[in-house]
């Protein structure tokens, strides 16, 4: 089910018993995140739009995406569906989880016409990435929550907070978690 605030999400959920335990379970957020749902049983998203409805209840039917754009259709924030995966080999093993809080380089980069942004997290806590032009302008917010210890991929598209293709340039991406800070730069070329 998913509650909603005026500033968050929180999806909570419990795994029906006839899933079979050799099966990885994974739901993905409408910005790539991916959360392993037998670590978990629920999870927060902040999102920066004011919601005209105060509480909403919406279920999660087994491995069926779940549309929750019903949630924000009155909100400025484009969140069209969170898509729940039941399979095998879904879950990437590791080596182990992070020792320390990490921002690796974009790749590819120079990029057109996406990117991808990787990052470890030795704890779990509220996270923000965001990217910015050289003149230090918000461009688009890509996380805004809690995500839990690990290793994260997240795809940016060249997409602004408006929707709107940004140019070619110089772009700068800086992830803040549990009062830590890193930022690197990437390229755009049109």
């Amino acid at each position: 089910m998913a509650n909603s605030s005026e500033n968050s999400v929180t999806i909570k959920w419990s795994l029906p018993e006839n899933i079979d335990p050799e099966l990885d379970v994974l739901m993905t957020t409408p910005a790539g995140v991916s959360i392993n749902m037998r670590d978990k049983s629920e999870c927060r998203f902040n999102i920066q739009a004011r919601l005209k409805k105060s509480t909403n209840t919406i279920p999660i039917i087994n491995n069926d995406p779940t549309d929750f754009s019903r949630l924000y259709k009155n909100a400025d924030i484009d969140i069209k569906k969170f898509t729940v995966t039941i399979g095998e080999n879904l879950i990437e093993d590791t080596p182990g989880l992070p020792e320390t809080f990490y921002l690796k380089q974009n790749y590819p980069n120079p990029f057109n016409p996406e990117t991808n942004i990787e990052f470890g997290l030795p704890e779990a806590g509220q996270v923000t990435l965001k990217i910015y032009n050289t003149l230090g302008q918000e461009v688009r917010t890509l996380v805004n929550s809690d995500l839990p210890t690990g290793m994260h991929k997240i795809k940016w598209d060249g997409i602004n907070n408006s929707g709107i293709r940004v140019a070619s340039g110089v772009y700068v991406y800086r992830i803040t978690a549990n009062n830590k800070t890193r930022i690197k730069k990437m390229l755009l070329i049109r």
